[in-house]
Formats: C-alpha cells, structure tokens, sequence
C-alpha cells in the first residue's frame, strides 16, 4: 500500500461513504526542527512592529507535512487505509538562547470500506 491510497480526515470520525472495518488504534508523529538565529531575529524584529513572519509560517507548514506523512506511514505499517480524528499540536521549545519549532499529529488508523 502506498502513501497516496490514505485517506485523510482531519477532525472527522467518519469519511462519506464508507464504514469502519477495523480500529487499528492511535497513531502518532512528532517532528522537532531547530531555527536560525537570522529567522529569530527578523521574526523577532516582526513582532515589534505587528508583521507577519512568513519564514516561521513557512517552517511550521514544513514540519507539519513531515508529521503527516508519519501518520499515513504508520497507518501503512499497520495495513490501513484511513486515518481518522487528526490533530496537530505546534509548540515552541526554547532555552539556552535557542529555539525550536516541535509539531505532533495525533489521529485514529482504521481500515475503512466502502459502503457501496
């Protein structure tokens, strides 16, 4: 089975036309990613006068696909098809006068079947 044969759902329990053959339980996926202290310092710079820091938007949609794609090939390694209830936590974790971005997917992998 391949990534593109997952069907994603994002807060859905259900998908439209199918039902639950089988609950294969929770997966999960954290990807942690270092800035950089030129990325720091403009978003920091941003914040003073109000702006948007497209370079920690631009990050964060980066990390947030990797995490994704972790849950669809966990459900594969599980022989699933859908992944159902997803969530993404983004956090910051910072000290020792460095940052960094961590984003967690969380969601349900079922075998879902087609009602038709």
């Amino acid at each position: 089975m391949n990534l593109e044969k997952i069907l994603m759902s994002t807060t859905n329990s259900i998908i439209d036309g199918f039902y639950i053959a089988e609950n294969k339980g929770i997966v999960t996926s954290s990807v942690v990613s270092g800035t950089n202290i030129f990325r720091d310092v403009f978003a920091g710079f941003r914040d003073v006068i109000g702006g948007k820091s497209q370079s920690y938007t631009n990050k964060i949609e980066e990390i947030k696909l990797e995490a994704l794609e972790g849950l669809k090939t966990q459900a594969i390694d599980k022989s699933c098809n859908a992944i159902l209830g997803v969530s993404i936590d983004v956090d910051e974790i910072s000290g020792g006068g460095k940052s960094m971005l961590m984003v967690t997917a969380v969601g349900t992998a079922v075998v879902a079947k087609s009602r038709s």
